[in-house]
């Protein structure tokens, strides 16, 4: 058996328009773009592709990249932006993420290192997978998303977590998407499978 958790989709079936060898579909009712072909990958499944026998080297690996400790964190600033600083509570509660009850917005920081990831591979999913361990208030509340944006490389001015890295702009922005939970495990699938193959991505998380 196969599964593809994609966060956020209605009902329908999946699609990714597109001229692409994986793309397939047009979107409209019950017919949903969240890049990715439904039929294509039936069809790999079964092993149906290239004349009935899977495309060569297309055994999937599956990779888990745990992030690099040293280099996460989270940075606070106002609302507007203004006056970003390092959080300083991460060993205690771990990652902040949305509004502190010191009224400050917080922003997270993740760092991977994908070398082990082969230059050229394909990749066709990849996800970025969080931990709930405590929180005050609702970071959804009022239509809010919790989103991730990318960056190849650093944030900021290094690699670890710096006021600077509030600001810094991303290789791709609200790439991916945390959908609410308050307990265990949520997963954001990244929505472009190019992320996953970037030298040292390392995802931004916020609520916006």
């Amino acid at each position: 058996m196969e599964t593809y958790s994609i966060t956020g989709m209605g009902h329908g079936q999946p699609a990714d328009p597109g001229t692409g060898a994986q793309q397939c579909g047009t979107a409209g009712a019950y017919i949903l773009d969240v890049n990715l072909c439904a039929a294509y990958r039936i069809g790999q499944f079964w092993g149906l592709g290239d004349n009935g026998t899977p495309p060569p080297g297309s055994d999937p690996k599956t990779v888990v990249l745990p992030s690099r400790a040293a280099d996460d964190g989270y940075v606070k600033a106002s609302a507007t932006g203004a006056g970003p600083a390092v959080g300083t509570l991460e060993d205690t509660y771990g990652l902040a993420v949305g509004r502190g009850s010191d009224g400050q917005h917080n922003r997270a920081l993740l760092s991977f290192d994908t070398s082990s990831v082969p230059d050229g591979a394909t990749v066709k999913r990849a996800y970025v997978s969080v931990t709930y361990a405590a929180g005050s208030g609702d970071p959804w509340a009022a239509g809010k998303r919790m989103v991730l944006d990318v960056r190849s490389g650093c944030f900021g001015s290094g690699c670890a977590t710096g006021a600077d890295d509030w600001s810094a702009a991303a290789s791709a922005t609200d790439l991916a998407e945390i959908g609410r939970f308050t307990s265990g495990t949520q997963t954001g699938n990244l929505r472009s499978a190019d992320a996953g193959a970037a030298r040292g991505p390392r995802p931004r998380a916020y609520d916006g």
